[in-house]
């Protein structure tokens, strides 16, 4: 009787099908050659097209992908002897995932085989479980790697001025001549519409209003028939329009000089100023200095106080105005924007303010990216280690108890590194770029005179510099800049 062999065949996207033994078809020819080479016949074909597979749980898995459902009855049903597969990654991203596709067959009395190490899995081959461990977490590792650069690469394009992602309604890429994209250009019969929007929003109508007269219009968007809600709203609230481009935290404070912006200044002012009318409807407009105000006591934030006397305004502590906890804390907010502005003037004149915020973050940066190099070289070792088990095993040269305790034993290690080293690199995170302290300082240095800018404006400039300011008894104890203070 002959071996039926199911295929299991999985990419993550579109490029990554086009490249080198990858693709599906690819996968399921080397599948039909295991099955010619041990006599066996192609019995089932799951084909997992497309999906990036980073899941942990069946469940999850199995409800995105009809595959892994597919497998588990097949398995069950003993429909198949054998899984032929890539290699463990693209039974998922996750080790987690893999390691449960893996007890599935063994359970159900067939065996996985790995084409990319030539091993198989199954209840009489302890090897191949120590080989299958070892490549199920080399790529998790490989995994976490690839959202590093995915992460390096958007921030990148920010710092180069191009946005991180796909270009907007009204743009597209210009490509150098070896296919790099190295600036934008409006896209005519899209940019128009941006134009239109804009136009409608800052004469006050309505995102579903704004809707319907892009759709009375020519021009369309790009994947639908009809301009929706969300696309309009989207769009309008787009900086890249204005020529600023950002990444999570990563902002380039300019504006980019690799594409042409929409707005200019006057207009996302406006744009912005539509923004927060909206947002508020109508209720009292918030303080330049909302978001930066701390309970010095127990770090507690502070909201506008209902109490305004002849058109003085109050700020206070929010857990006691909630439920009566830390204590009694009130102030005006005349009080704390005169205390701020003498900050920010006695911030700038403070001799080698600049040099002297350097001097505060190299230091720590330094050690923590030593302290990072060191963590990531004992991953290293301790991978090179369960590589180096992973063979004694498969040539039988160590007992087969002892590469247990000892393949437990590394795995907690490496565990406990990783867990270290994505502290460190969290910790690393957190402290402030010396570039973007220096842009922080020429920041608080347009925030001389608060009363002068609208309200907006200084809001985000406060809130972009890091600026918090400390109440205790109702009195002003420190105002910080970011880390510098």
């Amino acid at each position: 009787m002959k071996t039926r062999v199911a295929i299991w065949a999985a990419v993550s996207s579109k490029p990554q099908a086009a490249g080198d033994k990858t693709s599906l078809s690819d996968q399921e020819h080397l599948g039909r050659q295991y099955a010619e080479r041990i006599g066996g016949e192609v019995v089932r074909i799951y084909k997992v097209p497309g999906h990036t597979r980073d899941v942990t749980f069946w469940d999850e898995a199995a409800s995105a992908m009809p595959a892994y459902r597919e497998l588990r009855e097949d398995a069950e049903a003993g429909a198949f002897d054998d899984l032929w597969v890539l290699d463990p990654d693209r039974l998922g991203r996750d080790p987690a995932l893999s390691h449960q596709v893996a007890s599935l067959v063994k359970k159900g009395g067939q065996r996985l085989w790995v084409e990319d190490g030539q091993y198989y899995v199954s209840e009489e081959s302890s090897a191949g479980g120590y080989m299958f461990a070892f490549q199920s977490q080399r790529g998790g590792e490989m995994q976490r790697k690839r959202v590093m650069r995915h992460d390096s690469g958007m921030r990148g394009r920010v710092k180069r001025g191009l946005p991180p992602n796909n270009w907007p309604h009204g743009y597209r890429g210009v490509r150098d001549e070896n296919g790099k994209v190295f600036k934008g250009e409006f896209v005519q019969g899209e940019i128009e519409a941006v134009r239109l929007a804009t136009e409608l929003y800052l004469a006050g109508a309505g995102i579903f209003t704004i809707a319907h007269d892009l759709d009375a219009s020519p021009w369309k968007p790009r994947q639908s028939e009809h301009w929706s809600f969300a696309t309009v709203r989207k769009m309008l609230h787009n900086s890249i329009y204005a020529g600023i481009v950002h990444y999570g935290e990563v902002r380039n404070p300019k504006q980019s000089d690799k594409f042409p912006a929409v707005w200019d200044e006057a207009t996302y002012k406006e744009i912005i100023r539509e923004h927060q009318r909206r947002k508020r409807g109508g209720t009292r407009p918030a303080s330049p200095v909302s978001g930066c105000m701390i309970c010095a006591r127990e770090g507690c934030g502070w909201s506008m106080s209902s109490l305004e006397r002849k058109g003085v305004r109050y700020f206070r502590c929010s857990r006691h105005a909630a439920y009566g906890g830390c204590h009694h804390n009130l102030i005006r907010e005349s009080i704390i924007i005169e205390n701020l502005e003498f900050a920010i003037s006695k911030e700038l004149q403070r001799p080698g303010g600049v040099e002297a915020a350097l001097n505060q973050i190299g230091p720590g940066r330094a050690t923590i990216e030593q302290e990072i190099g060191a963590i990531q070289a004992q991953v290293a070792a301790i991978e090179d280690k369960q590589y180096r088990l992973a063979i004694l095993a498969e040539d039988g040269a160590i007992d087969i108890e002892a590469a247990r305790r000892r393949t437990s034993e590394l795995a907690e290690q490496l565990a406990a590194a990783d867990r270290s080293l994505r502290q460190a690199q969290e910790k690393l995170t957190t402290l402030p770029d010396p570039g973007e302290m220096c842009q922080r300082l020429e920041q608080v240095a347009e925030l001389v005179d608060l009363r002068s800018k609208p309200l907006e404006v200084v809001r985000n400039l406060l809130l972009r510099a890091g600026v918090k300011v400390y109440v205790e008894n109702r009195e002003i104890v420190r105002i910080t800049f970011g880390e510098l203070s």
